[in-house]
């Protein structure tokens, strides 16, 4: 019987920037009762995190929580609740050195044969201990989001021209609509994942991880090295039917 089941949250607990449903909280309420729930994300902040799935919802409460860890940052922060959330765990930040490497990679990148019509120079962000690319720049549409890159091709390009400039010292996943996360080698989902089961004092034959971007290029692939066993999903529709067997 597993103990521990950890989720991603876009496209697997909700649709992007929407809160789960009330059928998915009333899953996730039933599994918190007698089992520990550990939301792993890459791109959703802790604020955003407890705003979309705690807020309002009948999540939001103490006995409940205590069996709830927020990991966001792609797990880089561990979030655990007792009578408030406390950080469990946080990973150091990218150095002010390194991120300077990082955003002269970045600068290099041929943007206009990637993006024609963009003259956005505000793609990097800093989350501390990854580097997020958008690559369309911060004053693209939701339209434009969903029409460029559908399959990917496109950021693999650029995948590739910054992995030349910046070596083996970091990974980088192609996430989201128009994303491009670069994450330093040990601290992408699956070493945190190990990390957190070692937190909370569980094996990985005790864990379940569901998800839905395990292509060799998304930040979920890294998990199936752990031999932690685990779910594709490719939408919350999905992820329900998965969640049900574990109630």
């Amino acid at each position: 019987m597993k103990k521990v089941i950890i989720l991603d949250y876009d496209n697997t607990i909700a649709e992007p920037k929407s809160p789960p449903s009330d059928e998915m909280i009333f899953l996730l309420k039933n599994i918190l009762e007698s089992k520990k729930v550990a939301i792993l994300t890459a791109g959703r902040s802790i604020k955003g995190l407890r705003d979309l799935l705690i807020s309002n919802t009948k999540l939001n409460n103490p006995d409940l929580l205590k069996n709830l860890l927020l990991c966001p940052k792609y797990g880089n922060l561990i979030f655990e609740y007792e009578d408030g959330w406390f950080v469990l765990y946080e990973s150091t930040n990218i150095s002010q050195r390194e991120k300077r490497i990082i955003e002269r990679a970045v600068r290099r990148v041929k943007w206009k044969s990637y993006v024609p019509k963009s003259n956005s120079k505000q793609r990097v962000h800093d989350k501390g201990s990854v580097i997020s690319i958008n690559c369309l720049g911060n004053d693209s549409t939701d339209l434009e989001k969903d029409n460029w890159d559908r399959d990917g091709n496109i950021r693999k390009k650029i995948k590739e021209e910054l992995l030349k400039r910046l070596g083996k010292k970091y990974e980088i996943f192609i996430t989201g609509r128009n994303t491009i996360d670069i994450v330093p080698k040990e601290m992408n989902k699956a070493d945190n994942i190990l990390r957190l089961l070692e937190l909370i004092s569980e094996s990985k034959e005790n864990a379940v991880y569901i998800g839905d971007e395990f292509n060799p290029d998304g930040n979920d692939y890294p998990i199936l090295s752990t031999g932690i066993k685990i779910h594709h999903v490719k939408s919350p529709i999905e992820t329900k039917v998965v969640l049900e067997e574990y109630i």
